[in-house]
């Protein structure tokens, strides 16, 4: 029991040691690719897993920027999307909104596995607020109000969640394009 005491009291005399001797951390480098957010409402979900952002060209149109959620574990995806097509700025907070005005995102939120969604809710309103960015990452934090519809009931498209999340998402080349008649007539 007092070699247990004794190593512990060691430990912590290590680290503050460390601490008075070099200052305080920084902030702690979260690993990129990640998200995680409370879904409440009509559906109830703690979805986490997968983040990227990108460009993302539309067949002979301007670019968008999307931001990506996925989780593996089935429990939903969040695209997060500027029709603007720029960036989001560190230290900068954005509306998220279904009116698709400048300098804005909207948002989709898809219940459920990706193959057979549980439901489908575009945002009404929220903001993304952006922690830090640079070439590779984009770190945020987000709310949201979405109005939509489970899929046992699609009729009633009058459904709602909230969600809450943060992401540190990393940057994926990301190109779609219409396909042509020939790409349609694959073998």
């Amino acid at each position: 029991m007092r070699s247990a005491l004794l190593v512990g009291i060691r430990a912590w005399a290590f680290t503050w040691g460390a601490v008075l001797v070099n200052g305080l951390p920084a902030r702690a480098q979260v690993p990129g690719g990640v998200f995680a957010a409370t879904v409440t409402g009509a559906v109830e979900a703690r979805p986490r897993g997968e983040a990227a952002f990108g460009a993302v060209a539309q067949g002979g149109g301007a670019a968008t920027f999307s931001i990506t959620l996925t989780s593996p574990a089935q429990d939903g995806a969040v695209v997060l999307t500027a029709r603007s097509g720029e960036r989001p700025q560190p230290g900068r907070s954005y509306r998220i909104s279904d009116s698709g005005a400048p300098g804005t995102f909207s948002a989709l939120y898809l219940a459920g596995p990706a193959e057979r969604p549980a439901g489908a809710f575009r945002a009404t309103s929220g903001t993304l607020e952006i922690l830090g960015a640079d070439a590779g990452r984009i770190e945020a934090r987000f709310r949201l109000e979405a109005r939509g519809f489970l899929a046992a009931e699609p009729e009633n498209e009058r459904r709602t969640v909230a969600m809450t999340g943060w992401f540190n998402a990393e940057s994926q080349a990301v190109a779609m394009s219409a396909m042509s008649d020939d790409d349609a007539r694959l073998p």
